[in-house]
């Protein structure tokens, strides 16, 4: 009978280790901070320049090879970072000469207690000129001698 056997889906983000645990990208940090902390450390600087310069980029290159923060590499983070920073945001503000329907000066009536059928009936008819002065204001309406 035929085993089964489980078909990798995540085929394009898989990561081989090439030594131990660290994938070639992980590799390739870590051989460029050796290196450059071995150049520095063989210059004719001074011995108390030369230690602090070689450890930290030393330091720097495990940094982006070993840290991973909420899933995502270092280098990553300093990319995300540097483009939000030097990313231009634009916004635009556009005018409207569309007056809303709060801002109506008709709209102030108060009712009387004593006839409320007329004050709604006034409230109508504010509204509609309201409403009426809205649409010519869009041009939806053509204008008129009411405009």
């Amino acid at each position: 009978m035929a085993e089964l056997h489980k078909i990798p889906q995540n085929v394009t983000t898989y990561q081989g280790r090439i030594i131990g645990k660290f994938t070639a990208k992980q590799f390739i940090f870590l051989a460029i901070g050796a290196i450059v902390s071995f150049l520095i450390f063989n210059t004719d600087l001074p011995l108390q320049v030369k230690i602090p310069v070689a450890f930290v980029s030393l330091g720097v290159s495990v940094l982006f090879a070993v840290v991973n923060y909420e899933g995502r590499s270092t280098d990553m983070w300093i990319q995300g970072f540097l483009g939000a920073v030097y990313a231009t945001t634009q916004m635009v503000w556009k005018k409207e000469d569309k007056t809303p329907r709060t801002c109506c000066p008709d709209t102030t009536h108060t009712l009387k207690p004593e006839t409320p059928a007329k004050g709604l009936n006034q409230n109508l008819k504010d509204t509609c000129r309201c409403v009426e002065r809205e649409l010519c204001q869009t041009n939806l309406v053509m204008k008129s001698n009411k405009c």
